[in-house]
């Protein structure tokens, strides 16, 4: 892993784990940070609903996964990528005041849930980077998380606006994976198969 792509993956992890937090304080309708009073502003309460989301964790984790070259690289990568995520959330969440200080508990509750499905997100990540029909439904992951999450939350508040959004990118990241493994398959090499590669598995 190169280190603009390390750097990379550590931007994308804080920003996953503060973000949710940041952005759920400016969007409220009270407190310090608040953009507006209540109701506060409401497209930025989704956003951040779906910056916490679990769909959008799987996503980091199978997204580091995928950037990564070599199979331990993209576990590696994957776990500290969620690690990294679950502490800036817990140390946003102290900063702008929704605690009055770090959850250490659920920090370190979180932290070995990040260093168990770490290292899995990262595997499949890496796998799906592949552009070929055998590997077509370790890619499909991303987009089933992304659906089985918004079916696990309808029983909560209703937020049908949000939950349709995120349908639609389930379907449309669904359906760039499979035209991508397509395309692929159509090229005179057969998406590069003979071609030796670099990657770990």
């Amino acid at each position: 892993m190169t280190r603009r792509i390390a750097v990379g993956s550590l931007v994308a992890a804080v920003a996953l784990g503060a973000g949710s937090v940041v952005l759920g304080a400016l969007a409220s309708g009270y407190g310090p940070l608040s953009l507006r009073p209540d109701p506060g502003v409401v497209w930025l309460r989704y956003v951040s609903g779906w910056l916490g989301a679990a769909w959008a964790w799987g996503l980091l984790g199978m997204a580091l996964g995928w950037v990564a070259t070599r199979f331990v690289p993209a576990v590696l990568a994957a776990s500290a990528g969620l690690l990294v995520a679950v502490v800036s959330y817990y140390v946003a969440k102290s900063a702008v005041g929704v605690t009055s200080g770090v959850d250490w508990n659920a920090t370190r509750f979180w932290c070995v849930a990040a260093l168990v499905t770490g290292p899995a997100l990262g595997l499949v990540g890496h796998v799906a980077r592949r552009p070929r029909w055998v590997a077509l439904p370790a890619a499909l992951v991303g987009p089933a998380l992304m659906v089985m999450d918004v079916r696990r939350s309808a029983a909560g508040p209703s937020r049908p606006g949000a939950d349709l959004v995120v349908l639609a990118a389930a379907a449309a990241l669904a359906t760039a994976l499979v035209a991508r493994v397509a395309l692929a398959g159509s090229r005179p090499d057969g998406g590069g198969r003979g071609i030796r590669t670099h990657d770990g598995l």
